[in-house]
């Protein structure tokens, strides 16, 4: 004999689908794989490679793909690029990570110039005649 869906662990319908649909959830949570913490081992990996890959030493530049070409004509990209490599120096400490940092940086300076004064009041103004 069939039990009637209508009992007291389900008094209606609706009650069915959602202890259905919470089972299922809970199954699916419980099934899937945990995530691997991302480690100062992969951080270092990445930076390494990345270097290995990209980084011109003699340039003192990263390339634009491997065995490619320096675009000077992106600025801001070359200061991002920068902006990581003295964060990977930060984070390891290692005198040839920063070694990369004074590479890049004399390699933008020699490209982009090294006055970085800033007029942040906007264009000079002509004099006011009296």
């Amino acid at each position: 004999m069939a039990l009637p869906l209508r009992s007291s662990i389900f008094p209606s319908s609706h009650g069915l689908t959602l202890f259905a649909l919470v089972t299922a959830i809970l199954t699916l949570l419980s099934a899937t794989p945990s995530a691997r913490a991302f480690t100062a081992a992969d951080a270092y990996n990445l930076a390494f490679n990345f270097n290995y890959n990209f980084y011109n030493k003699s340039g003192g530049c990263y390339l634009g793909k491997t065995g490619g070409s320096f675009d000077q004509h992106d600025f801001w990209e070359n200061a991002e690029m920068i902006e990581m490599a003295v964060d990977v120096a930060d984070r390891t400490g290692y005198a040839s990570d920063e070694m990369v940092v004074s590479n890049l940086v004399a390699g933008f300076d020699r490209i982009y110039g090294s006055d970085w004064t800033c007029d942040i009041a906007g264009p000079a103004q002509p004099p006011s005649s009296p």
